[in-house]
């Protein structure tokens, strides 16, 4: 088992909201332990349909837990994939407000849907439970194991990471595709019609980490443009990606103002686009697109876990100027260019440069696989590794 960075609080109930085999119900069973006084597991079709008919189930019998229970410590409520139930957000709800059991139990709810969770009235829980996001592993919860170029031909889902042998990783990213991914979009109930949508999935699979071209994606699938705005929507909604903004600000050039869009997990990218067991290799386009999309990944994943809360975005200007990541704080800018060489020269940073003067005093970051951290002209060529401890300790 893999240590998790994720550390939601425990002073009060939370929310674990990740994509289906991020390792929630492992995370949730070793972080809460011996603390647990009942565990829901809605995946279980038993446990769905108990309280999918009669969610006041929920309430007779925590009564009855904390009435048999030998210790105050046992004190968490775990259910697993809410979603699938929303109504028990509402059981939750109330017994969070109910004085007979105000200090006695709090909740731990874990979730892959944050659409079903919407609908399902969670802003409910507002104020009540926090909000914890769950990813892919990361390079650091690997540790000593990790090896950069299987984590851009297989992905960091755990089961992946802890498997060994490529030809199951492959059968596994296949299984997971068929089963989790296509099947949590039909419980979505919101497309009619998967042949269209299946293709949409492998289109965006091909175009992620690029700016998203709505149009041009609704042609190669044969849908219109809005279409394809509600297919992506899905996609964040269920967990399996997430838009990257432009940066919001006036600079100098005229800016784009279109989002990309960055699937949650490298190995679900390759299983969609049919390009698994191919070799990657350094020095190669694809290389350099997966590296920049891994990079981005692990700064997503560490800035949730350290609570950094950077605001993240890009920069492209309408004359190809692009800026690869901005990151945003109260006390610094940092704008980084990603590269996937070994070596790196002055001449990688002149995108950066050409943007100096439009920030107030930014920190300018070239960030790849060098071996020694430098600096030079006042940019900082950062070896990846080092650039996430340096953003977050």
């Amino acid at each position: 088992m893999y240590h998790r960075l994720s550390k939601p609080l425990k002073d009060m109930s939370f929310l674990l909201l990740g994509a289906r085999g991020v390792g929630k119900t492992w995370f949730l069973r070793d972080y809460l332990n011996q603390e647990t006084l009942k565990w829901v597991n809605l995946l279980k079709d038993m446990e769905f349909l108990k309280y999918q008919r009669n969610p006041s189930l929920l309430r007779q019998e925590i009564k009855e837990a904390l009435r048999q229970q030998e210790s105050s410590t046992h004190s968490w409520i775990v259910i697993d994939e809410i979603q699938r139930v929303p109504a028990l957000l509402n059981e939750v709800h109330d017994m969070l407000e109910d004085p007979d059991f105000s200090g006695k139990i709090k909740f731990a709810l874990s979730g892959s849907s944050a659409r079903k969770l919407k609908r399902g009235s969670a802003n409910l829980l507002a104020g009540r439970a926090l909000l914890n996001n769950l990813f892919p592993l990361s390079a650091y919860e690997i540790g000593n194991e990790f090896d950069l170029r299987t984590a851009l031909e297989w992905g960091m889902l755990p089961a992946i990471a802890s498997q060994k042998n490529n030809s199951v990783r492959e059968e596994q990213l296949q299984t997971y595709i068929a089963v989790y991914l296509r099947e949590e979009i039909r419980e979505e109930q919101i497309v009619r019609n998967l042949d269209p949508f299946n293709r949409f999935l492998e289109v965006a699979a091909q175009s992620s980490g690029r700016i998203v071209n709505y149009s041009k994606i609704g042609n190669d699938c044969n849908v219109d443009s809005k279409a394809v705005a509600r297919y992506f929507q899905i996609l964040e909604d269920t967990l399996l990606g997430f838009f990257l903004l432009p940066y919001q600000k006036s600079v100098r050039k005229q800016q784009g103002k279109s989002p990309k869009f960055y699937f949650f997990d490298i190995g679900v990218i390759r299983a969609l686009e049919g390009t698994l067991g191919n070799d990657v290799m350094p020095g190669t386009s694809s290389y350099g697109r997966l590296f920049e999309h891994f990079f981005i990944l692990e700064v997503l994943k560490h800035n949730e876990y350290s609570r950094k809360r950077y605001k993240l975005s890009y920069l492209i200007t309408k004359d190809g100027s692009e800026i690869d990541l901005i990151l945003e704080s109260k006390e610094r800018i940092i704008l980084i260019e990603i590269k996937s060489q070994q070596n790196v020269r002055i001449e990688d940073a002149r995108h950066l440069l050409n943007f100096k003067n439009d920030f107030k005093s930014p920190e300018l970051w070239v960030v790849s696989r060098i071996d020694s951290p430098r600096e030079e002209n006042g940019i900082r060529f950062l070896n990846w590794q080092s650039a996430i401890k340096d953003l977050f300790n």
